[in-house]
């Protein structure tokens, strides 16, 4: 898999996931369901960090969160 990099609008920016209670848990669950494996390198039992994968809807002007990767650093 390759790193893309999303762009967002400008009303996004400083607005994500991490600051909800559920972050946590729902960080936890991915890195589980990829065998804690960087979903980059492949490498295994790393420090990982969750990465959001976000779709833009450019013409509705919708922003929709379509996949969370565990990726090592």
């Amino acid at each position: 898999m390759k790193l893309n990099f999303e762009f967002i609008p400008i009303t996004a920016i400083g607005q994500n996931l991490r600051n909800k209670p559920e972050w946590d848990i729902l960080r936890k669950k991915v890195y589980d369901i990829y065998n804690r494996e960087c979903q980059i390198c492949r490498k295994q039992d790393c420090l990982l960090h969750a990465h959001e994968v976000w779709d833009w809807d450019e013409e509705n002007h919708i922003q929709k969160l379509v996949d969370i990767i565990g990726i090592c650093r």
